[in-house]
């Protein structure tokens, strides 16, 4: 999933997992190269008394003593080119909204405004010698030393949405089939395969596959918690078999096999697809790269 993108549960009740990778700035141009420090990840949730929190987690590299002197901006210490981490929220809520996004610190450098009054030799021990346009070069107003920083745009995690996990087999001509779960994070009334048809669309830049399951065709064997639907036949959109199991908790795990049928839209290469869930008034998709292997397309988990 890129950054920016919406989640819903995957795993679930175990917290995402994050990929974070960063390079030195090779400077250039006059600019300096410096060394990173640290990544971060910075959480942001909203608990189940609607209070909103926020932390920063260290996830690769941290603190390492680097210096840098403000009268010559001479900097010593340790660093890094790269740094690379996979990281879990160890204190993730599944029922509860949040928001990440990484930021990489690199290590401490003077800010612009401390080299200029250093260029300009401006020695505030003699405050009578600082002309009075200079003086803010002594005042303190500003730090003399910064970490320059860049950081991403976030991933939103939200329970309510869906999680996808499945494959596309590839086989002859005609011949591919589909498998897909997807997770409900929270299964809402207008959700109702009785009342409502069930339309289920798979796409990247083409439709790959789209079937509806009109109301009541899944049967009911367990009242308002599991319904289910059978055709070796693959009379509606190809599907074999369909089920919607839905937990005391109120999230829901819908599942789709289809029988061999053309899935050749699916661009045979590592890319985003988009899966689509519509009933009644309930609209949810997800968006993330499904993984090319050996004969098959995965989402992983």
């Amino acid at each position: 999933m890129p950054i920016g993108g919406d989640s819903g549960p995957v795993r679930g009740k175990l917290s995402p997992r994050f990929t974070v990778g960063a390079r030195q700035d090779p400077g250039g141009n006059g600019e300096p190269s410096t060394p990173l420090q640290r990544i971060q990840i910075i959480k942001g949730w909203v608990d189940a008394q609607h209070v909103s929190h926020e932390k920063v987690f260290d996830i690769a590299g941290g603190e390492n003593g680097a210096t840098v002197d403000p009268s010559t901006c001479a900097t010593s210490g340790p660093g890094t080119a790269s740094l690379c981490a996979v990281w879990e929220d160890p204190a993730f809520h599944p029922e509860e909204r949040a928001f990440y996004y990484a930021r990489v610190l690199e290590n401490p450098v003077c800010r612009w405004s401390t080299e200029l009054c250093n260029s300009l030799a401006v020695d505030c021990s003699n405050p009578g010698s600082v002309p009075s346009q200079y003086a803010e070069c002594c005042s303190g107003i500003v730090d003399k030393v910064i970490q320059e920083r860049a950081w991403t745009s976030p991933i939103f995690y939200q329970p309510e949405r869906i999680g996808v996990k499945g494959r596309i087999l590839y086989g002859d001509p005609g011949s591919d089939r589909l498998h897909l779960e997807v997770t409900i994070g929270r299964v809402p009334p207008e959700l109702d395969v009785n009342a409502n048809p069930l339309t289920l669309t798979l796409s990247d830049d083409d439709v790959i596959y789209t079937a509806t399951l009109p109301a009541g065709t899944m049967v009911m064997k367990s009242p308002g918690k599991s319904f289910a639907y059978k055709d070796n036949t693959g009379a509606i959109g190809g599907i074999r078999k369909a089920s919607l199991k839905i937990t005391r908790r109120g999230t829901g795990r819908l599942k789709i096999d289809t029988i061999a049928t053309d899935l050749s839209n699916a661009d045979q290469s590592s890319h985003r697809v988009t899966v689509h869930v519509a009933s009644g008034t309930y609209d949810q998709s997800d968006d993330r790269t499904w993984e090319l292997m050996p004969g098959r397309l995965d989402a992983q988990r």
